[in-house]
C-alpha cells in the first residue's frame, strides 16, 4: 500500500477489507504521544486495561483500577501509573510479564461516556509505587459497541488469595463467557508492539464452541485493524472479561485463527485465570450500545 503508518499485518487485513484511501484517512489519527485534551482525559480516569506478553510469547489482558488521578500524562511521551505494591494482585500475569517483556498496550475507557483512548509503548521504569510507560503511539477510538455503565460505589480490598486457574473451560465459565457483553483483547507483534482493544455486543455475541474454542465476530469499527493485523502476523492473543456484578475478572490466553471472509476470529483457550479484583466496583445496569447487532 505504500503507507508505513501500518505494519505488514495491518496492511494485509486492510487490503482485503478497505481501499487505500480509507486506510490513509484513518491512519492520520495516530499520534506519537498524548496531547491536549487526551492528557486531561487520562488524568480523571480510574480504570485502565493493560496488554502484556508472557515468557512464552502469549499476550494477556489485565485490568488495573485506582483513584482518579492515578494515571498521569503530564508529559506527552511518558505515562505514569501510581499503583502501590499493596494494591497489585500478584496473581495478575502482568507483573511477571513485565520482567520478561517491556512491550505494553493500554486502553483508557470510560464506559459511562463511551470514550476511549489507546496508548501503546514500552515499560520505562517499575518501582514499588509506580509504573512508567514510554509512549510510542496514542489514538482515540470510536464509541461503537460499548455498553454504557457507571460506577455507583468503589472501594479497595485485599488481593484475592485464592484465584482459580485452569486449561479447560468448565460449565460455569462457558456460561459466563456466553452471557458477556464486553471483553478486552490483547495482541502483539514484536516489531510493532503490544495492543489492547475493546470488543462488545449483545449478550451471546461471543459463541462458545465445543471444547475450549470461542468465536468472536469482527464488527466494523475504526478501520485501523490493529488487533487483526497483529493476529495476522502473530496468532496469539489474550482476553479478559469483567464480571461487573461481582468485581471479578476472567483472563484467558490462547491461539487465534482468523476468518476474514466471514468476519470472525476464533480463540482456542490455552490457559485461564478467574480472580476477584483488588478494587470492588459496583456498576449501574448497562445501557446497550445502539450499534449492537443481532446475535446469530
Amino acid at each position: 500500500m505504500g503507507d508505513t503508518t501500518f505494519h505488514p499485518g495491518e496492511q494485509a487485513v486492510r487490503a482485503q477489507k478497505l481501499s487505500d484511501r480509507a486506510a490513509t484517512r484513518h491512519g492520520a489519527t495516530l499520534q506519537d504521544g498524548i496531547y491536549g485534551q487526551a492528557q486531561a482525559y487520562v488524568g480523571y480516569m480510574f480504570m485502565v486495561l493493560v496488554g502484556s506478553v508472557d515468557s512464552d510469547g502469549y499476550p494477556w489482558a489485565s485490568l488495573l483500577v485506582g483513584p482518579p488521578g492515578f494515571a498521569d500524562a503530564g508529559h506527552p511521551q511518558y505515562l505514569n501509573l501510581t499503583l502501590p505494591q499493596a494494591q497489585r494482585d500478584p496473581a495478575d500475569p502482568l507483573w511477571q510479564n513485565l520482567s520478561h517483556n517491556p512491550r505494553l498496550g493500554l486502553l483508557f475507557i470510560d464506559l459511562n461516556s463511551r470514550q476511549r483512548l489507546r496508548v501503546n509503548g514500552r515499560l520505562n521504569s517499575l518501582t514499588r509505587g509506580d509504573l512508567e510507560l514510554f509512549v510510542c503511539e496514542a489514538y482515540g477510538n470510536c464509541l461503537k459497541y460499548i455498553q454504557q455503565r457507571r460506577v455507583v460505589h468503589a472501594s479497595l480490598a485485599e488481593p484475592d488469595e485464592s484465584p482459580q486457574r485452569g486449561k479447560g473451560l468448565n460449565d460455569e465459565l462457558r456460561a459466563f463467557i456466553h452471557g458477556c457483553d464486553t471483553l478486552f483483547v490483547a495482541s502483539d507483534w514484536p516489531e510493532s508492539g503490544c495492543d489492547v482493544s475493546h470488543r462488545g455486543g449483545a449478550p451471546g455475541f461471543v459463541r462458545v464452541e465445543q471444547g475450549n474454542r470461542l468465536r468472536i465476530p469482527d464488527y466494523p469499527g475504526n478501520n485501523l485493524f490493529n488487533t487483526l493485523g497483529n493476529f495476522m502476523l502473530n496468532p496469539k492473543g489474550g482476553i479478559c472479561i469483567p464480571d461487573f456484578s461481582h468485581s471479578r475478572l476472567l483472563q484467558l490466553t490462547g491461539d487465534v485463527t482468523l476468518n476474514l471472509d466471514q468476519n470472525f476470529w476464533e480463540f482456542e483457550v490455552r490457559e485461564w485465570l478467574w480472580r476477584t479484583l483488588p478494587a470492588r466496583l459496583s456498576w449501574s445496569e448497562p445501557q446497550a450500545s445502539p450499534f449492537n447487532r443481532a446475535v446469530e
